[in-house]
């Protein structure tokens, strides 16, 4: 294969989306070819350390607690059906990150809550 992809690329436009992608809040990772996926690097140190409407987040088997800025797309879904104790995902893509108002509206439509 003809080996010459730039190691870096900057868009000065947005471009159209494409089949699933349509369907996501925010994109990481994007397909140029069979061979050559380009991933989206965020800039570092952009948010401010306090924000408007924090929210209190908790790990795998509540183990910690922590507070998150929930306009961020920096978390996975995790669906809760009533009376379970197990949650399920409704994910479009692996590791698809979303914002905390997006995990919400997967989970009403999947018919859980967050």
């Amino acid at each position: 294969s003809d080996c010459r992809y730039p190691g870096r690329v900057t868009l000065t436009q947005n471009l159209p989306c494409t089949g699933i992608e349509c369907h996501v809040e925010h994109l990481r990772v994007v397909k140029l070819s069979n061979e050559v996926y380009y991933e989206y690097l965020r800039v570092p140190c952009v948010e401010f350390a306090f924000y408007p409407s924090p929210v209190t987040i908790t790990t795998f088997k509540r183990q910690n607690y922590m507070c998150a800025d929930p306009r961020l797309y920096v978390a996975m879904e995790a669906c809760c059906s009533p009376g379970q104790v197990k949650s399920f995902r409704s994910c479009q893509f692996t590791s698809e990150r979303v914002t905390r108002n997006e995990a919400a509206k997967r989970c009403d439509a999947a018919g859980g809550a967050s």
